[in-house]
């Protein structure tokens, strides 16, 4: 007698379409003829008889072989074992849900230098033609980007230079390193907001240097 039993999770329905299917392919593959009885599918050809019961949550088959029949009992268990699983397999495939949406990309974080749309070489020009020798950073900033950064550098530059100041000098006023302010003005660092409000009292250090 060869038994084997796999557990499952179709239901009664779905379980004993599993086992109805399977029983199709093995009849047309070896000649065997099959019929329900309730839950249990009984089945057999010239020297195999066996059934099979569903239940709500297993699926036990037994076969019995004529000692006659010139098959294996390991061969053919093995096999039976291999048409369940992957019946099992192939109904666990399709009743599987489809896989979730996925999330959508959340939106950019804003830019704090946005609202100011006036480029800053524009900027340094009118600061560096002006009655005052400076300008009025509070009004405008930067947009960031590498053609961006590369004039801003260069007109930060011109614009301590224009004071007076050394790199050391502004980068103490402005409150950074002289490191942070030497990537400023060579174009390889962005100008940050609170730095620009700053930077914009430099007319001002300016005027006080000229004074003494």
């Amino acid at each position: 007698m060869i038994r084997v039993s796999r557990s499952h999770t179709l239901g009664p329905d779905g379980a004993r379409a599993l086992v109805e299917d399977m029983a199709q392919r093995l009849a047309k593959e070896f000649d065997m003829k099959y019929g329900w009885k309730g839950q249990r599918l009984e089945f057999k050809r010239i020297g195999v008889k066996g059934n099979i019961d569903v239940t709500d949550s297993e699926i036990r088959v037994e076969v019995k072989l004529n000692p006659l029949v010139p098959v294996s009992d390991v061969w053919l268990k093995r096999e039976i074992e291999r048409q369940m699983d992957e019946a099992l397999l192939q109904q666990r495939a399709a009743s599987a849900p489809p896989p979730p949406e996925p999330e959508p990309a959340p939106p950019p974080k804003p830019d704090p230098l946005a609202p100011f749309v006036v480029p800053f070489a524009r900027l340094a020009n009118e600061a560096l033609s002006a009655s005052s020798g400076m300008m009025k950073f509070a009004e405008n900033a930067i947009r960031p980007g590498a053609q961006t950064l590369i004039q801003t550098g260069k007109a930060v530059t011109q614009l301590r230079e224009s004071a007076g100041l050394t790199v050391p000098q502004l980068a103490a006023r402005l409150g950074i390193d002289t490191a942070q302010l030497e990537a400023i003005e060579a174009g390889t660092a962005k100008l940050a907001a609170d730095v620009l409000i700053r930077l914009s009292d430099l007319g001002r250090f300016g005027s006080d240097e000229e004074e003494r």
